[in-house]
Formats: C-alpha cells, sequence, structure tokens
C-alpha cells in the first residue's frame, strides 16, 4: 500500500491483467490537502503506473471506497475542480479505464456525483457502476 498525501491506493492486479486502484477517501485530510493537491497524487501515481506496458494494454480498474466519508468533506469537493479532473482524466490521460466502481457512498457524494455526470462521455458513463 502507498500512501500519497494520506491518500492511500492499494495495487492488485486483476483476473485480466488489468491494475486495480482502490481509493480509500475517508484518508483525505481536506484541511490539510485541496482537491487539487489529491488529483496532482493522482496523476502521479497513474504516470508512474502507465510507464508498463502491461498497464498500457490491459488499462485499469478504479474502486474508490466511500464509506466513512464525512460530510464535512464532502463540502470540498468543488464541482470546478471535479470537473476538470474527468476532463482530465478522460480526455487527456494516456490510460485505459475499463471500469470505475464506487462503494458505500452516501447521499450527499450521490449528489454530488450527479453534478458531474453531465461532464462524461457516454463511453465513461458506461463504465461507472
Amino acid at each position: 500500500m502507498i500512501v500519497i498525501f494520506r491518500y492511500a491506493l492499494l495495487f492488485v492486479i486483476h483476473r485480466r491483467g488489468r491494475c486495480v486502484l482502490v481509493i480509500f477517501t475517508a484518508n483525505w485530510d481536506h484541511c490539510a490537502y485541496s482537491l487539487e493537491v489529491i488529483y496532482r497524487a493522482l496523476l502521479l501515481t497513474m504516470e508512474r503506473l502507465i510507464e508498463k506496458p502491461r498497464n498500457q494494454v490491459n488499462g485499469f480498474v478504479v474502486v474508490v471506497d466511500w464509506s466513512v466519508f464525512s460530510f464535512r468533506q464532502s463540502s470540498s469537493l468543488n464541482p470546478r475542480v471535479l470537473k476538470l479532473m474527468i476532463e482530465g482524466l478522460q480526455d487527456c490521460f494516456p490510460a485505459r479505464f475499463k471500469g470505475i466502481h464506487f462503494i458505500s457512498q452516501p447521499w450527499y457524494v450521490e449528489a454530488a456525483l450527479t453534478v458531474i455526470r453531465p461532464f462524461l462521455k457516454e463511453k465513461t458513463k458506461d463504465k461507472v457502476q
């Protein structure tokens, strides 16, 4: 397990050879680190992972664990930054995202996700579960 800015990512190989990133959102200290900092950490991590040819070919599966994510933390989910993150990962980053799975998201996270869904491409919307 690698901890970046108290942001945990767990790397496991999927049965189809895909890299699985498990993101534990409860570890985010929103007072110390902005969403932009978390996005940069994610990009740096993805940049290192994409160096492996296996990850370039097989792609990634992302699992986001929202359990124990507080309402106070959700107030730091800036829609402008979320849109920037989506556009950057979806249109600019050279990674294949084969699946994005959200686990235990509370109602306030579901509301934030509803706001950003229009920015997702149809192909990406099909991968989000």
